[in-house]
């Protein structure tokens, strides 16, 4: 004597009720113990202090950071998380960052910047065009660069305050590659 179709699916929703009501609640407990072990031990401390609206940071190749402000100051931060007093550049009276995503946004220095000593910025200038521009290091203090050694390599229009984009980048192809919004 066989069992008819309804007996055999009510048996079988009958132990897969049972085996959901046992095997949920174990997967849940597993899955909140992997959630607990899995977090890392991590806590924000600050580094450096008296910022104005950092936006970008960028190495030279040494131990010194360069801070991007977006009212158009390049500021130095030493090792020891030390804001040096004097800029290494400020292009403040050519940068308009009247809105949101306007400013200096972007820095990124050549891949032979210690031969060299050129460093590039993407700005918002002039009618809120985009400016991307060559600098170099002054010849006798490499905390300063020479803001008179500007080379203008292109202007964008910007249609528009937003979505000016910034982002400097060298690539292993030794190209100097620019984010534009």
């Amino acid at each position: 004597m066989g069992y008819s179709l309804t007996t055999t699916l009510e048996i079988l929703l009958s132990i897969n009720t049972s085996f959901m009501k046992i095997i949920a609640p174990l997967v849940l407990l597993f899955a909140s113990v992997l959630c607990l072990y899995a977090q890392p031990n991590v806590a924000l401390e600050a580094f450096a202090t008296g910022l104005t609206e950092p936006v970008d940071i960028a190495h030279a190749g040494d131990e010194r950071l360069f801070v991007v402000e977006r009212p158009g100051l390049i500021r130095i931060v030493e090792p020891d998380g030390d804001v040096l007093p004097a800029p290494f550049l400020d292009i403040t009276a050519d940068v308009v960052d009247n809105a949101s995503e306007r400013g200096l946004l972007g820095l990124a220095f050549h891949p032979d910047y210690a031969d060299n000593g050129y460093f590039f910025v993407n700005y918002t200038g002039a009618a809120g065009a985009t400016h991307v521009s060559r600098f170099q290091v002054s010849a006798g203090n490499p905390n300063l660069a020479d803001p008179t050694s500007e080379v203008v390599l292109f202007t964008v229009s910007q249609p528009f305050s937003n979505h000016n984009g910034g982002d400097l980048n060298f690539g292993p192809d030794g190209y100097l590659y620019i984010g534009l919004g």
